[in-house]
Parts: structure tokens; sequence; C-alpha cells
């Protein structure tokens, strides 16, 4: 069973990890982190599930390549549909927008230009806020 985080508690590690991540210029890398120059890769962190009428926040982790890093997300609601631009930078924030699920997806390109992308799938929760997976 997947831990339930208080509201505000989720915001202080959503705003941690983001004065951490990769795409902050003033931050210091992370332990044993690749050096540059290294194979691109980028995962999105966040809840795998949400409550229809909350909103929850995501955040690309990218690694290797040369940075600076563009960050660019993506959406959509339905899986037959085309995806839309949901907005750049390392974090996402949003919600279920009356759908049962919807995917999203972040496009990371490095400064040498190698491009990379990763998509997740979040689902309606019932009455959790904001469900992150165990491990």
């Amino acid at each position: 069973m997947g831990r339930r985080l208080p509201i505000c508690l989720s915001a202080l590690l959503l705003i941690t990890a983001f004065a951490t991540s990769c795409s902050d210029p003033f931050s210091r890398p992370a332990v044993n982190a690749p050096t540059t120059g290294t194979e691109l890769s980028v995962v999105i962190t966040g809840p795998k599930s949400i409550a229809p009428s909350t909103s929850c926040g995501w955040l690309a982790l990218c690694r290797g390549g040369t940075p600076p890093y563009t960050v660019d997300w993506y959406r959509r609601d339905d899986p037959d549909a085309r995806w839309l631009w949901a907005g750049s930078g390392m974090a996402y924030t949003g919600g279920m927008n009356g759908y049962s699920t919807f995917q999203l997806k972040v496009s990371v390109t490095d400064s040498d230009g190698r491009f990379l992308s990763n998509q997740i799938s979040v689902t309606g929760a019932g009455q959790e806020v904001c469900h992150y997976p165990d491990g």
C-alpha cells in the first residue's frame, strides 16, 4: 500500500527536489551523478494516482548529457489524442480535469542537442490526494 503524505509535506518535498534538480543551474551535483558527456537520461517522479478534484506535482530528474537542459512537459487526457504542450521547466503541476486517467510526458534536450523523452500514466485514486507508490 502506498504512502499518504500531507499536502504541506508533499509541497516541502517538491520544493526540496526542485532546489536540488539537474535543471537548476545553481544546484550542487548529486553524489555519484554522471559526469558531463555521459548518456542523457530522464525520469518522472511524482504520484501515479490522484484524487479527482486535487492537483499534484511531478518532477523531471535528468542526468548525463551536457547541461544546461531544456525541459518541456506534454499531457494528453485521452490516449488516442495528440500530446498538448503543458509547460516548461523541471516541474509540472496538474489534476485529473474530469478524466479517469491522463498521460504525462517530459522531453529533455541537452546543450549538445541530444533529445530524450519519458512518460507515465496517472489514474484517479478515490479519496487519496496524491498517491506516491512505494519504492
